[in-house]
Formats: C-alpha cells, structure tokens, sequence
C-alpha cells in the first residue's frame, strides 16, 4: 500500500514560489517599500560619506604633488650629470625629473636695465617641473608669468638683454644680446623652494655640469629616491661639498603613502556597517511578519518553501534598494579623475552590495531563530 503523502510537505514548484512572493510584495505583506527605503536610504548615505571621505583623501594627494611636495631636489653645485638627471624620467612613477644650474650674472631686459632677473641653464627635461610649463617647444627662453606681465611680453617675441659684465653673455648663445620668448611657466608662492618666480630660464646642454637635479615621483618610492645620488659627476668633490637631499617644498609635510592613507580613511569600514544595518532591516522585516508566517507554516508551508520565498521577497527588496546605492555610487564617482574613478567606485560599490547581502542574510538567519513564533508552532514538525 502506498504511503499517503506528508501534509503540507510537497514542495512547491518555482513558479508557484516566484507566485506567492509576487503576491506578498503587490499587497505589501513583505512591507517591501519601507524596507527598500529604509535599505536604500541607509545605503546611500553611506556612500556619500564614504564617497566624501574618499575626495578628501584623494585631493590632499592631488594637493601634494601639484604644490611640489613631492619633488625631490638633490644639490651639488658644479657636480650633477644633466643627462643622467633628465634619464631618471624614465623610471616606473617618476613624472619628470631634470637638472638646474643658476647664473652668477642676472639679466636686464634692454628697456628696463635696472630690473635685474635671475637666469637659470637648464636641461631639457627641467621644464616640465614646474607648474604650467609650455616647455621649449621652439628654440628660445622660458620666462615666469610674472616677468610676462610686468614686461608685456608674449610667446614668440623678440627679447633684447643688456649683457651681464662679468660674462659677457647672455642665455641661449645669442651674441647679440637678443633672443625669443619659448614659453611661459608658473611658479606660486605656496611653500616652494624661491628663486624661480622672478626668473628667466635658458635651454643648455644636458652633457653640462649642473647644481640640481629635480626628481617628481608620486607616491614617493625611497628606491627610486635613492637613483638621485647616480647623478653625481664621478669627479664631483663630495667630500668637502657632500650632496643634500630635501623637499621642493616642505610646507605640507613629510611624503606619504597614499595607499595607506586611503586605508586609514574614517570611512573605511562603511561596507561593514551597511551589511551590518542591511542585516538589522532584513531581521526586523521577519519580526514583523512573526504572525503571518506562523500562519503559513500552520498550513503546511515547509521549511524548505518558507526559506526560498523570503529569500526571493527580501532579495526584491534589497535589489531595488541596491539600485538606488548604485546611483549614488554613479553620482559621487561622476566628479573624480578617471584615473582615481574605477578604484573609487569598486570601494563604494562594495558599500551597496554589502548591505543587500546583509539584508538577505539577516532576514533568512531571523526565519530560523528558535526563538520566534512561526518555529514553535511548527516544532512538532
């Protein structure tokens, strides 16, 4: 004789299951839209915080190398190698690097021969160190925009120097006393190392000795900072002189690693508290169903049942709210670098994901508290 089938124990089939818990959700039994609104409301707060916290971090960073913080200045004078200063560009992170020597003469511009200017040779490469730098695109000199303005002076313009007395020259080899403007640069008073915002700048050879070279790496890596010493001449006196290394500018602090300073952000623990609220919203929306749920499983409903439809109705939930992080995830990460946007939104991306999971989690771990009313009515079971 067959054995009459168990009540209420055949499992449903999918579409019965997807039914039901399309049903709860349209007549608001799984009280979805608070859920989903507190979830998303949550979410989204957490993800500006975060978003905000991460900015901070990456514009201090932003900061720091665009003020010079992170150039290095090795000085020598007489004793630098301007082609190996200029081949330390080539080096993994390094911006630019290239070498600098000061004049002993200043400059005077023929029309005004009482405004003396400081004449810096410097390699190739030394350009693009400094802040808005049209570089040496056509023979000629780089001069501040500072000097630009106060002499009306504009790219391509024929300069005529009163020549200094005790060399007798001017910069750029022009025996006349005359050569063109090259390009312009900037050079903010911002903590940087002075000298060079009141200043005219001569293309020189790179195989000349110089008195600085200029590393700019970001982050800044002790290894590559230590390549700055294979600069020096192998003749340089560097026992009486020996070389110095320090800040370009030093007015915001010793470098740092910006990779630790995105871990140790405040916020860096925002998608544990959202898979931790997420897991509070989703056991508080089973609580709140104790009776009808009870119910359910008074009719017949097994365990197995009951498990999947809830975890379908809180994962329609969690989703939308999901969805709602996800635009604030878009919205916050709009703003950034491309270079700093992908690793940005992975970690507030992270945040959402984190407190749908935990809502789920927390709705499936309340359905099985002993504790709960709907479990002691079906313990005989």
């Amino acid at each position: 004789m067959a054995l009459p089938e168990r009540s209420g124990r055949t499992a449903m089939r999918l579409s019965a299951l997807v039914s039901e818990a399309g049903l709860d959700l349209a007549r608001g039994v799984a009280r979805a839209v608070w859920c989903a609104l507190a979830l998303g409301l949550v979410l989204v707060a957490l993800v500006v915080v975060d978003g905000s916290a991460a900015r901070r971090v990456i514009d201090q960073a932003h900061d720091f190398q665009a003020r010079g913080a992170a150039t290095l200045v090795l000085s020598l004078p007489g004793g630098i190698d301007g082609r190996l200063c200029d081949a330390l560009a080539r080096q993994p992170g390094v911006r630019a690097a290239g070498a600098v020597r000061v004049e002993a003469d200043p400059l005077m511009l023929a029309p005004l021969p009482d405004s003396p200017l400081t004449w810096y040779s410097v390699s190739p490469g030394f350009a693009w160190l400094l802040p808005g730098s049209t570089g040496f695109d056509q023979a000629g000199l780089l001069v501040s925009r500072e000097v630009a303005q106060r002499f009306g002076l504009t790219v391509g313009r024929r300069l005529d120097f009163v020549q200094p007395a005790a060399s007798g020259s001017v910069p750029g080899g022009a025996a006349a006393g005359a050569t063109r403007l090259a390009g312009l640069y900037d050079y903010p008073q911002d903590g940087r190392s002075p000298g060079f915002g009141y200043a005219v700048l001569a293309l020189a050879p790179a195989a000349e000795p110089f008195d600085q070279c200029w590393l700019d790496q970001y982050p800044v890596v002790p290894a590559t900072s230590d390549l700055l010493y294979s600069v020096i001449l192998p003749d340089a006196d560097t026992q009486t002189n020996p070389p110095q290394v320090q800040q370009h500018n030093g007015s915001l602090g010793a470098p740092q690693d910006p990779a630790a300073a995105w871990r140790r952000r405040p916020t860096a623990a925002a998608w544990w508290a959202a898979g931790l609220a997420g897991a509070v919203i989703g056991a508080v929306s089973i609580v709140a169903r104790r009776l009808e749920l009870a119910s359910n499983a008074h009719a017949g409903q097994s365990r197995p049942d009951r498990l999947a439809q809830i975890g379908l109705e809180t994962a329609a939930w969690a989703l939308t709210a999901a969805a709602v992080g996800a635009g604030a995830v878009a919205w916050v990460s709009a703003g950034l670098d491309p270079a700093d946007r992908p690793a940005v939104a992975r970690a507030l991306a992270a945040i959402v994901w984190s407190g749908a999971a935990g809502a789920v989690a927390g709705a499936l771990a309340a359905l099985q508290n002993p504790g709960c009313s709907w479990r002691l009515a079906t313990a005989r079971r």
